[in-house]
């Protein structure tokens, strides 16, 4: 074989290496997020900044030890929760403004990414999505922030108290982003903004999806159809269907065919999930240009190349898309009351929150919880909402 031949075919072994890197971190974003946008289509946002193009320095994408050794940088500093009193706006603003200079929890072996679908008929981000990649434990934790949340929040026409979907709207991916780890205390380290016509386009460019399909979901996924004016009619059911991409998307949606409405449609979604991350796997590398010109298409990112390469170049090596996926939505059920007056919204005990997600994602806290504190439920209750 001639010298120029060779050198040939390593350059395009490198240029298929680098595509398949690429592709993979964002095929594990992607089908991540696919099954918990929920009722309404998701269209691209046009205010989010252009990503980084910049050049990036990082360890070896190939070194699994890289991330195990913490600096002294990484220490975090103990936040005590105050005894915040008065009216809602103060104590929620009072909670989302105590930091300190290392507050925000973070780890180098846990990957934080906050995945936004927004509408953008009004702007607002219907589906936030937090996911942390936990390479030490091979564990990802998906946590759905509700949209209705009502929180402090900060973005260019000044302070505000509104529901948490309402930060993109008015203040950008920035300000989103500012307001979660305001809230949560954990530090967010990449954005990616997701157009959900890219999921339907990706799961048709794999040939469909498999997935279990009762015979009373396959009413539920065709009634879905016809309202949304579309007659691609499902007639089959069993353990292993074929779907479309438009089909798969309304068998990720529908919940009010079951008696116990979203506890099904979690299940419905985490079986999409794994059925679309097994597909994933079996992309050839002649399918890799499609599916790359789709997700530059759809997706937007602060990652820079070299950081998709990087993460692209872990999740191969790593098989991250063989970690066990363990979701949960937030607010948890005892941090959270609903309340109805000008508006619908969950009111959180952001505090208690924090401390719990910080728990579950790195097995530890960095917030010290009073006895005697004024939770924001304890204020509403006693009238102080405004």
């Amino acid at each position: 074989m001639a010298a120029s031949e060779k050198r040939k075919r390593r350059k395009n072994k490198k240029k298929n290496t680098a595509a398949k890197a690429v592709l993979s971190v964002l095929i594990v974003l992607l089908t991540l997020l696919a099954g918990y946008l929920a009722v309404r289509y998701i269209l691209l946002p046009g205010r989010e900044p252009e990503p980084d193009k910049g050049d990036v320095q990082f360890e070896d994408p190939l070194d699994d030890n890289a991330d195990s050794d913490l600096t002294d940088d990484d220490q975090i500093d103990m936040l005590r929760e105050l005894r915040a009193s008065g009216d809602l706006y103060t104590v929620l603003k009072t909670w989302a403004t105590t930091n300190t200079e290392h507050s925000l929890m973070h780890r180098k072996d846990v990957i934080n990414f906050l995945i936004v679908g927004a509408d953008a008929s009004i702007g607002n981000s219907d589906v936030i999505l937090l996911m942390s990649l936990c390479k030490n434990e091979k564990k990802i934790y998906l946590s759905s922030i509700m949209r209705d949340c009502y929180t402090y929040m900060v973005t260019p026409a000044g302070e505000a108290a509104a529901k948490i979907n309402a930060a993109y709207a008015n203040g950008g991916i920035t300000s989103l982003v500012e307001t979660v780890e305001n809230d949560y205390k954990i530090r967010i380290d990449h954005y990616v903004s997701v157009n959900f016509e890219s999921f339907v386009q990706i799961v048709d460019i794999l040939g469909g999806v498999k997935v279990p399909v009762q015979y009373y979901e396959m009413n539920a996924i065709n009634s879905l159809a016809w309202s949304d004016g579309e007659y691609d009619t499902l007639n089959e059911y069993g353990d292993e269907v074929l779907l479309t991409g438009k089909q798969a998307l309304r068998y990720c949606r529908i919940r009010k065919c079951d008696v116990d409405g979203d506890i099904s449609r979690t299940r419905r979604q985490r079986q999409f999930i794994t059925s679309l991350i097994n597909s994933a796997k079996g992309v050839s590398a002649s399918e890799i240009p499609a599916l790359v010109k789709t997700l530059q298409t759809y997706v937007k990112t602060d990652c820079s190349v070299s950081e998709l390469v990087k993460y692209g170049t872990q999740a191969l090596t790593g098989k991250w898309y063989n970690y066990e996926i363990d979701s949960i939505s937030l607010p948890l059920e005892e941090n959270r009351m609903d309340y109805s007056g000008r508006q619908w919204v969950w009111i959180v005990d952001y505090p208690a929150e924090a401390v719990a997600l910080q728990t579950r994602i790195y097995g530890e806290t960095n917030i010290e919880l009073s006895e005697d504190r004024t939770t924001a439920m304890d204020v509403v209750r006693s009238g102080g909402f405004s």
